[in-house]
């Protein structure tokens, strides 16, 4: 998966969402990857939102330091509405979709 995200980012993806939902722990290995693919995507000008993020993988994404390297606001949390978190991130992608492009202009 990470080879997979390095790739997209550096064909110039401008956002990517990683959809967490069905993951229930996230080892140390894990958010290691996570850590590597949103500095490599940084580095890229991609950004990478989260979302379906919930209880103990909330924790172990704060724990690890990746607030340091992500915008909270990219982060969303899992709620009991289907698909609430992914259409958040969707309309924050748009948003910085739409900001870049008016910026760029």
């Amino acid at each position: 998966m990470e080879q997979r995200l390095d790739q997209i980012t550096d064909a110039g993806i401008r956002v990517v969402i990683l959809r967490l939902r069905r993951l229930h722990i996230l080892s140390t290995t894990g958010v290691s990857a996570l850590v590597r693919i949103v500095t490599h995507a940084n580095r890229a000008g991609t950004r990478v939102l989260m979302c379906g993020v919930k209880g103990d993988v909330e924790t172990s994404l704060q724990a690890s330091g990746l607030e340091d390297i992500m915008d909270p606001e990219d982060i969303f949390k899992a709620s009991d509405v289907l698909f609430d978190s992914t259409q958040q991130a969707l309309a924050r992608a748009e948003e910085l979709v739409v900001a870049e492009r008016t910026h760029g202009d």
